[in-house]
């Protein structure tokens, strides 16, 4: 090799190294350009994913809270419910029957008890009774639970018809001595009072204005218990008063029978008998009885009171004295519980019971024995 040819061979050699790191250096730049732009990628992806990793997070969160808050206001709801339940039941308990006997004497103190103390006694606890029970008045209530109940408020109207006829014979005639005497003070306030609207809520309400007949009639108690106010037993009073007690017994005992009017007939085609043709709706059905149950209680309270007051306005006293024992104990029966849930209302021989029948069957003996009274004192 000539030395010219050597000299050309040793640039070529050197010129093929830099081309050789050229494109090394390329091949790198090129890489990490690569690199750079995988990683920005990667990055981009990576943010996508923890924001969809946050909202689902989010979402199980979201979610959780809903159950909870879900799960409180069901037991909140059910907490209500049962509360509710429970005072709706208790509300729904009948008050017991008062010895008028015990306390008109424990009234009276060491003082003999005056006429017709036992009689005004019997008609101050009835209404104490019908406003002081658990729950108080609830006829006029309208809020829950009272607003949802139904046998209450009806019992609660036979104690008002009840205690209406006793305010109304008290002030005209029993404590006067004839038609033109002046009316007591505070029995011209017990009447109307008695007399208002059973549906009242506010302004006034009901229970307002019966608690201000109920305070006059208390006054007027102890006025008469100290020789201040007038009393008269008189038959013919005790006869008017027993006249519209049966009147109204005959009214309840109808509606009680009517419950099954014509479910009760099936007479034989060629008898040519056709059963009656009204009857109790069935939607009524419970609130005759309880209107029924509340006016017998009521009228059992004044039954004690008219056997001590009027005990000597009749000729045969123990004759008096059974048929009153004998009204008292039909009453007595009528007030029985009810266990079962609603009132049945079954044909009268079938397989269910049918309590308007029993409570007719009580109330048409107790309505005999005080018709007897009555004819006591007229015959």
């Amino acid at each position: 090799m000539t030395p010219v040819q050597k000299q050309h061979w040793l640039s070529g050699c050197r010129g093929n190294r830099h081309d050789k790191a050229d494109n090394w250096e390329t091949r790198r730049m090129t890489q990490q350009d690569q690199a750079e732009e995988g990683t920005g990628t990667t990055a981009t992806r990576r943010g996508w994913r923890d924001r969809a990793d946050r909202w689902r997070r989010g979402a199980v969160m979201t979610l959780s809270t809903l159950k909870r808050r879900w799960r409180l206001a069901l037991g909140v709801a059910g907490g209500v419910v049962a509360v509710m339940l429970i005072l709706g039941l208790w509300w729904s308990q009948e008050p017991g029957l008062r010895d008028i006997t015990e306390i008109a004497e424990d009234r009276a103190g060491d003082h003999d008890p005056v006429s017709g103390l036992y009689t005004a006694v019997a008609l101050e606890q009835t209404m104490d009774a019908l406003l002081n029970k658990p729950g108080g008045y609830l006829r006029n209530s309208r809020l829950p639970p009272a607003v949802m109940l139904d046998n209450m408020p009806n019992w609660e109207l036979g104690v008002v018809w009840h205690a209406r006829e006793w305010a109304e014979l008290l002030r005209r005639y029993m404590t006067r001595a004839d038609l033109q005497a002046t009316e007591d003070a505070d029995l011209v306030i017990v009447e109307p009072q008695f007399f208002f609207d059973t549906n009242n809520w506010l302004l006034p309400s009901t229970d307002s204005e019966y608690r201000r007949g109920l305070s006059h009639l208390t006054q007027y108690i102890e006025r008469l218990q100290a020789g201040n106010a007038e009393f008269h037993v008189r038959s013919e009073d005790l006869s008017l008063w027993l006249k519209r007690v049966e009147e109204r017994l005959e009214t309840q005992h109808e509606a009680l029978m009517m419950s099954v009017a014509k479910r009760a007939y099936d007479p034989a085609p060629f008898l040519g008998l056709e059963p009656p043709d009204s009857s109790t709706p069935r939607l009524q059905v419970d609130d005759v009885l309880y209107q029924t149950r509340g006016y017998s209680w009521a009228l059992m309270h004044s039954l004690q009171g008219v056997r001590e007051d009027f005990r000597p306005v009749f000729a045969d006293p123990e004759a008096a004295q059974a048929q009153f024992d004998l009204a008292l104990l039909e009453l007595s029966a009528l007030q029985r519980p009810l266990w079962s849930p609603w009132v049945l209302n079954g044909s009268g021989q079938g397989l269910w019971a049918n309590h308007s029948l029993v409570a007719a069957a009580h109330l048409g003996r107790a309505r005999l024995a005080l018709a007897e009274l009555r004819a006591q004192l007229e015959g």
